[in-house]
C-alpha cells in the first residue's frame, strides 16, 4: 500500500470510527433516558457498581496482548494463534476470578445486592475476550468501516433488551441481562464480520514477545485507571458528595472532546503509525499532520468551553449549578490537554516502546497521588483541578520531548503544526466573549456562531490549504 492510499484509509477511518462511537454514544442516551422512566435509581446504581467491578477486572483479560497484535508487522498467523489462546486462557481465568470472589466482593462493598449480577456478568467477561482478536485485526487493516458493525450492534441490542425486560419485569436485572445481551451479540457480529478463524497452536518464542510488550500497557492501564479515579474519590471522600457532584459534572463536559475525538483517532492511528515503524520520515509527516487536525477540534473546543462556561450553565442548568463555572475554567484546558497528549502513546506502542506509556502515566499518577491530600484540604475542587490538570500536562510535556527525540524533530516543528488552530481560536474566544454578557440561551447561541464564522474564517485565511487537503483525502482523488 502506497503512503498516499494509507493516509487515505487513515481520514476514512477515523470518519467511520468517529460514525460508530457517537452512533453508539446516541443509542445509550435514548436507552438512558427510557430506561430513567420505567426503573428506579437504585437500579442504576446496582447496575454501575456491577460494571465498575467489571472494568477493574478487564484490565487485566487483554493485558496489551491485541496492540501487540497490532503493532507486528509480517506475517501474524501464528502470532495471532498464540494471541488467541493468551487472551482465552487470561479471560477464563478472570471469569472464575470474578465468579468465585463476588461474593466477598460484594460485602467489601456493602451492596449484597450485586452478588448474582457480578456472577452471571463473569461469563460475560469469557464471552467478550473471543472478541479481541477479530477486533484487533480489523483494527490492524484499518477496516473501520466493518469494525463499526459489532460496536453498533452491541449497543443496539442492550438497548432493545433492556428496554423490553424494563417494560415486563422492571429491575436492575434488565440492565444487566441488557449488558450480557450487547456483550453476545458485539463477539458474534465481530466473528462474522472477520474471515481470520484461529487455529490450536501456541508458540511460546511468540508468547514471551507478547507478554513483554503487553505487561507496560497493562501496567500503564492500572495507573491510568487509578489517575482518573483518585481526584473522584478524593473529593468525594474529604469534601462530600456536593462537591464531587460540581466536579464530576464539569470533568465530564469539558472532556468531551478528549473522550470523543481523540479517542477516536488515536485508535486509528496506532495501525497507521504500525506500518510506518521502519519509515520514521512518513511517520513523523503523518504525526504532524495529525496533531494538526487534532488541534483544529479541541483548540475551539476548549476556548469555546471557557468563554461559554457561565452563559451555559446559566441556560440549560440550574441556578443550582453556578458553583461549576470556575471548575469549566480550569477543567476545559484540562480537556485540552487530555485531547492533545493521547497522541503519543500510539507513537510509542507502534515504535516497540510501550514501557514510555507507563512511565508517562507513572509520572502522572506520582504527581498526583502526592498532593492531592494536601491541596484538597487547603484550596478544594478548584485546587484538585489545577492539581490532576498541572499533573497530566506535566506527563504530556514528557512525551512530547519522547515523540520529538524517536521522530527526530524539534519543538518548533510541533508549534507550527498547531499555531493555526491555536492563534484562531484565541481570536473566535474573543469574538465569542462579547455576546457572553448576556447570560442566557442568547449568549450561547450567538456566542457559538461568532466563534463558528471566526474560527472557520480564520483557519481559512491563515492556512487554505487545510481544508483542501482534508477534502482530497476524504475523496480519495487529488485535484
Amino acid at each position: 500500500m502506497n503512503q498516499d492510499q494509507l493516509k487515505r484509509d487513515a481520514v476514512k477511518g477515523v470518519g467511520w470510527a468517529f460514525f460508530s462511537s457517537v452512533s453508539v454514544r446516541m443509542l445509550q442516551i435514548i436507552a438512558t433516558l427510557t430506561l430513567a422512566k420505567l426503573l428506579f435509581p437504585a437500579d442504576f446504581g446496582v447496575f454501575a457498581l456491577a460494571s465498575f467491578v467489571i472494568q477493574s477486572f478487564t484490565i487485566f483479560r487483554d493485558m496489551g496482548f491485541s496492540q501487540a497484535l497490532i503493532y507486528r508487522q509480517g506475517p501474524i498467523d501464528r502470532l495471532a494463534n498464540t494471541v488467541f489462546v493468551l487472551n482465552l486462557a487470561f479471560s477464563l481465568m478472570l471469569s472464575i476470578m470474578l465468579f468465585s470472589a463476588a461474593g466477598l466482593l460484594s460485602r467489601l462493598l456493602s451492596t449484597p445486592q450485586i452478588l448474582w449480577p457480578l456472577r452471571a456478568m463473569s461469563g460475560a467477561l469469557l464471552i467478550s475476550g473471543l472478541a479481541n482478536v477479530p477486533l484487533a485485526l480489523l483494527d490492524k487493516q484499518l477496516k473501520f468501516k466493518i469494525r463499526a458493525i459489532p460496536e453498533v450492534a452491541g449497543a443496539f441490542t442492550y438497548a432493545a433488551v433492556s428496554i423490553v425486560l424494563a417494560v415486563i419485569h422492571p429491575g436492575a436485572w434488565s440492565l444487566i441481562i441488557g449488558w450480557i445481551a450487547m456483550t453476545v451479540a458485539t463477539t458474534i457480529a465481530a466473528w462474522m464480520v472477520t474471515p481470520w478463524r484461529p487455529a490450536w497452536e501456541f508458540d511460546r518464542g511468540e508468547a514471551r514477545v507478547i507478554i513483554g510488550y503487553g505487561k507496560h500497557l497493562m501496567a500503564a492501564s492500572l495507573l491510568g485507571f487509578a489517575f482518573f479515579q483518585i481526584d473522584n474519590a478524593s473529593v468525594g471522600k474529604w469534601l462530600g458528595v456536593t462537591a464531587l457532584g460540581f466536579y464530576s459534572m464539569a470533568f465530564t463536559v469539558c472532556n468531551i472532546p478528549a473522550t470523543n475525538m481523540a479517542h477516536v483517532v488515536n485508535r486509528v492511528m496506532f495501525p497507521t503509525y504500525s506500518r510506518l515503524q521502519d519509515d520514521l520520515a512518513e511517520m513523523r509527516k503523518v504525526y504532524l499532520s495529525t496533531i494538526k487536525y487534532i488541534s483544529m477540534a479541541s483548540f475551539p473546543a476548549a476556548i469555546g468551553l471557557f468563554v461559554l462556561a457561565g452563559p451555559i450553565i446559566k441556560a440549560f442548568y440550574h441556578d443550582k449549578w453556578i458553583p461549576a463555572i470556575p471548575l469549566f475554567h480550569v477543567l476545559a484546558f484540562y480537556g485540552l490537554a487530555r485531547s492533545m497528549g493521547a497522541t503519543p502513546g500510539a507513537v510509542f506502542m507502534s515504535l516497540g516502546k510501550p514501557n514510555l506509556v507507563r512511565r508517562v502515566t507513572t509520572l502522572q499518577l506520582t504527581i498526583a497521588a502526592a498532593l492531592v491530600y494536601p491541596v484538597v484540604k487547603h484550596f478544594g475542587t478548584m485546587g484538585v483541578a489545577v492539581l490532576f490538570g498541572s499533573a497530566y500536562f506535566i506527563g504530556m510535556s514528557y512525551s512530547f520531548w519522547m515523540v520529538q527525540r524517536l521522530l527526530g524533530m524539534g519543538v518548533l516543528t510541533c508549534l507550527k503544526s498547531v499555531r493555526v488552530s491555536l492563534l484562531a481560536a484565541a481570536i473566535a474566544g474573543l469574538a465569542a466573549w462579547f455576546p457572553s454578557s448576556l447570560e442566557n440561551w442568547q449568549a450561547v447561541v450567538l456566542g457559538g456562531m461568532a466563534m463558528g464564522v471566526v474560527y472557520g474564517g480564520c483557519v481559512h485565511l491563515l492556512d487554505p490549504s487545510a481544508f483542501k487537503e482534508m477534502r482530497v483525502l476524504l475523496r480519495g482523488r487529488h485535484d
